[in-house]
């Protein structure tokens, strides 16, 4: 095409136009620049709708993500209040509104909405911080009733670092209380319940433990009130033993008083009755205890050895109650003793003042007792004996310590088993 110009000359002396016109080849056309200008138009037509892009998603991502966090904060049960720097609330989620009534809104003041006691408000928007609600607040609901609530208040900031707002989370304890005093009370009837079945238990352990008691206690009255009876039918043969079947008759009945006076002692023992204890000399009750055993302890070849401290003050007990100690004691050593050859079967007695009172102790030259048995002896209903109730040394414990003594068990240095039995000695004007 054929390219041209007019321009007329400001000129009033000369008033001439400039023409001029040219008709260029295709050689002489800008097509580099053209190309360079086209190109560069395309990178920054692709780089802004890029950026568009980017944009348009950008946007729909923090619409998304706005509604998720809108969608979370509708969702908690806990009541959430965001305010600004003045206090004036901007969010409520439904739990808010559910809790404060239908008057709160975002626009008005916090502290119109919010009647905490005690209140964190003031000292709250005085200084900001972290702030958690005391113990036992309570906050007046939509109706006008205190409930009691648990919450805190968080301080929010802005890019600079600047105070810009605070976020209170409050949750109503009203139905957790419900539920842990549901909870509480269905755990104290289950508690009642299962302290009914403990105390049935405990009372056929009881009646248990009682009747193994007395089975146990009774035994060596009974056999030998057994054994003088029969005696006493093999006597009535002879017309000239009437003396024998006197003493033996008397030696009878002397067993059955013994065993009334073990069923009362017993009886008093389970009644928790008073102790009927009193000074009681040592000696005394070894010897009592060996003439009722010696028959028997005679019968298996066992040999019987008593020292005796001189000069032993009386002790503080109940005669027949240890007696009865000693017997157990007799008769567990003699049963130490199975094993033994008839010629090393021997039970030792020693009684000697230690420690503001006198000990007993009886000591077998049996095989002694195996390290790991020693601690559990007095367990009730524990027995190292084939058919043995594992009774005879906890009542025999039980009985001691109601005498304010102690019972061990040891193994001799020497060989066999040693129990010791350490009392108390009697007051010298008792009560």
């Amino acid at each position: 095409p054929r390219l041209g110009f007019d321009k007329p000359l400001a000129n009033r002396s000369q008033p001439f136009g400039l023409h001029t016109e040219r008709q260029p080849g295709l050689a002489a056309l800008p097509w580099l620049a053209g190309a360079g200008f086209a190109l560069a138009s395309g990178v920054l037509i692709g780089v802004g709708a890029a950026l568009i892009e980017q944009r348009r998603a950008a946007r729909e991502a923090l619409l998304a993500e706005r509604a998720r966090a809108a969608g979370t904060v509708r969702a908690v049960n806990d009541a959430l209040i965001a305010c600004d720097r003045d206090g004036r609330v901007t969010l409520l989620n439904p739990a808010a509104t559910a809790l404060l009534g239908p008057h709160a809104r975002p626009g008005r003041l916090l502290a119109e909405l919010v009647r905490l006691h005690p209140d964190p408000l003031a000292a709250f928007f005085a200084a900001p911080a972290p702030t958690e609600f005391a113990d036992g607040a309570t906050l007046l609901d939509g109706t006008g009733h205190a409930r009691l609530v648990e919450g805190s208040l968080s301080p929010q900031y802005d890019e600079a670092g600047r105070f810009a707002g605070a976020v209170l989370a409050c949750r109503d304890l009203g139905p957790f209380r419900r539920r842990a005093l549901a909870a509480l009370e269905a755990a104290e009837r289950r508690q009642r319940e299962h302290e009914a079945q403990l105390a049935r238990v405990a009372r056929l352990n009881a009646m248990g433990e009682l009747a193994s008691g007395i089975a146990h206690e009774l035994n060596q009255p009974l056999t030998a009130i057994l054994s003088r009876s029969q005696a006493c039918l093999r006597l009535l043969d002879d017309p000239d033993e009437r003396g024998a079947v006197r003493a033996a008759l008397a030696a009878c009945a002397q067993q059955a008083r013994r065993a009334g006076e073990i069923l009362q002692r017993l009886r008093a023992q389970i009644a928790r009755e008073p102790l009927a204890a009193e000074a009681v000399e040592p000696a005394r009750v070894v010897d009592a205890a060996l003439l009722l055993a010696e028959p028997g302890l005679k019968a298996r070849g066992i040999a019987v050895e008593f020292a005796l401290e001189p000069g032993l003050p009386p002790v503080w007990a109940d005669p027949i109650q240890l007696e009865q100690v000693l017997l157990n004691l007799l008769r567990d050593a003699a049963d130490a003793l199975e094993a033994a050859p008839p010629g090393a079967r021997r039970i030792a007695i020693g009684a000697r003042a230690a420690g503001g009172g006198v000990e007993l102790a009886v000591r077998d030259s049996g095989p002694g007792i195996a390290p790991e048995r020693l601690p559990r002896l007095f367990e009730p209903f524990y027995t190292t004996r084939p058919g043995g109730l594992g009774l005879g040394l906890a009542i025999c414990e039980s009985l001691v310590q109601r005498f304010g003594g102690r019972l061990r068990a040891d193994n001799h240095p020497g060989g066999g088993a040693v129990f010791t039995v350490s009392l108390p000695s009697a007051p010298s004007e008792p009560a």
